[in-house]
């Protein structure tokens, strides 16, 4: 076969640092004009990009992760019509990108994530695009305005400031993993009174400044699988109620400012939904949450470093889906003592048949 026939090209991790400069893009787009897969990750080429690179009309996926690129993207990649996947992960692009890469409507993949020096803003996306995953991690630029509702997008992840919590109002919610972490959110949560959706099965606001309490709106979602709102400002989350989401099994509430103060039975302990993983450490617990003990499925449970003082209460160790698992307890003035009867050996049982227990700063 000739070698201008090759259709794709993969040499990652292969050191082509000979080519420096424009002369790797160049020699490919000489000799390879068929080419419609490249990929050249971690080859320790240079740019810029050279013009001629533009006459690969057939490209479909590009990815040049981890190069030393130190260049603008070049404005001609948006007449790449064929292309499904651009990723430039980490390649030290500057300048601005150019949003018409967006138009492309086969353009599947987009990974521009860790290039600081890029900046940009994204522009409506196309209705009839096939745009499923965008991550734009560790880019330079506040997104204040971005046009949800025609991006059907199954992954967004997304490291840069976002200011204001308004986008949630036009979010469709009609991809699987939605990732806002590590943000520049603040205020209260917004209520998801219009937002109804079963694909959503996992969303993550941590480590921004959200305050105030969680509505109970977002129960809205209903495939809700996996909730992070760690490392914020909460105050309250609606742990009981009608619209419990059936499926959540994982969420994590820790360094937040939650308050929770039952001592005795509460009526609504019943309807309080069923988690697998439970994470409540850094708030301001002062009790053990009595609707834990309703709890069939909790797997692992932490409650470190948090006011809770007294007792450890006997039920705890009578939830079955837990003595093989993890409890970590630390942070408080707890006493390890209602074991019934004082029979140690019962439980120093319990104790060991626990996976890991944490019991540090406590007194046990």
């Amino acid at each position: 076969m000739l070698i201008q026939n090759l259709t794709e090209l993969y040499l990652d991790d292969v050191n082509i640092s000979s080519a420096r400069g424009a002369h790797w893009s160049q020699a490919i787009s000489s000799s390879l004009p068929n080419l419609k897969v490249l990929s050249l990750r971690s080859c320790n080429i240079s740019g810029p990009i050279h013009q001629s690179f533009a006459k690969l009309q057939s490209l479909s996926v590009l990815l040049l992760d981890h190069n030393d690129i130190s260049a603008p993207i070049p404005g001609f990649f948006a007449n790449f019509s064929s292309l499904t996947s651009l990723s430039l992960i980490s390649c030290n692009l500057y300048g601005t990108f150019p949003k018409e890469i967006f138009q492309i409507t086969t353009l599947q993949e987009v990974n521009l994530s860790w290039n600081p020096r890029l900046q940009g803003s994204l522009p409506e996306f196309l209705n009839n695009g096939s745009l499923q995953y965008l991550d734009l991690s560790c880019f330079n630029s506040p997104i204040d305005s971005i046009h949800w509702e025609t991006l059907l997008i199954w992954k967004f992840s997304c490291w840069t400031p976002i200011y204001s919590m308004g986008v949630f109002h036009c979010l469709p919610f009609l991809f699987l993993y939605l990732s806002l972490s590590q943000n520049q959110f603040y205020g209260q949560l917004p209520e998801f009174a219009n937002i109804s959706s079963n694909l959503l099965d996992t969303l993550d606001l941590s480590g921004n400044h959200l305050e105030g309490p969680i509505p109970t709106s977002i129960f809205n979602l209903r495939g809700l699988q996996d909730l992070r709102l760690s490392s914020n400002h909460f105050s309250g989350f609606p742990f009981s109620g009608p619209q419990q989401p059936k499926n959540l099994s994982f969420l994590d509430l820790s360094n937040n400012s939650l308050l929770i103060d039952y001592n005795g039975s509460s009526p609504t302990s019943s309807s309080f939904l069923q988690i697998q993983d439970l994470f409540l450490s850094s708030n301001k617990l002062r009790a053990f949450p009595d609707f834990l003990r309703n709890q069939s499925r909790l797997a692992n449970l932490d409650l470190s470093e948090n006011q809770i003082q007294g007792e450890i209460p006997y039920w705890i160790w009578k939830l079955n889906s837990l003595r093989f698992r993890w409890v970590r307890l630390s942070g408080g003035d707890v006493n390890l003592v209602q074991w019934g009867g004082g029979d140690f050996d019962w439980v120093m049982v319990v104790v060991q048949a626990l996976r890991v227990v944490a019991v540090s700063s406590d007194r046990v």
